[in-house]
């Protein structure tokens, strides 16, 4: 029964299922601020299953950048999308980098699910469409 209990303890630790962002409880991983909006927010999981949590998507890369965790053991690196608050693959999103977005640490990235939605922001908000790869190299 032990064996059992332990192996079922073991299996779930490593999961890379993304965790919910709660802003104003959760604090940034990088720059230790409590993560403020949400839309913004970004998360990271290594393929042990450990979660950090960013306030803006800056954080995050800086991160990454510093070799705080090793890149080839990150499993999943995921965005908030702006327009409903829903953990998104990096890889697949649309992002809007632009100034007149205003995020917590500068970045000014938000990310969509759906390309038109990314593009009725940039109408309103100037800016470019990236993909992850393209914002990476972009920041710092």
């Amino acid at each position: 029964m032990k064996k059992i209990i332990f192996l079922l303890l073991l299996f779930s630790s490593c999961t890379t299922e993304p965790q919910p962002i709660v802003a104003g409880k959760d604090e940034c991983h990088f720059c230790k601020m409590t993560v403020a909006d949400s839309r913004f927010a970004t998360e990271l999981i290594t393929d042990k299953g450990k979660v950090f949590k960013f306030d803006d998507v800056i954080c995050m890369s800086k991160f990454i950048k510093a070799g705080k965790v090793d890149e080839n053991k990150m499993s999943r690196i995921l965005l908030m999308d702006f327009s409903d608050n829903s953990l998104i693959d990096a890889e697949t999103a649309f992002i809007l980098l632009s100034n007149e977005l205003h995020s917590p640490m500068g970045g000014n990235a938000a990310a969509f699910l759906l390309k038109d939605e990314a593009h009725n922001m940039q109408k309103e908000k100037g800016g470019e469409i990236l993909d992850w790869k393209t914002l990476f190299n972009k920041l710092n």
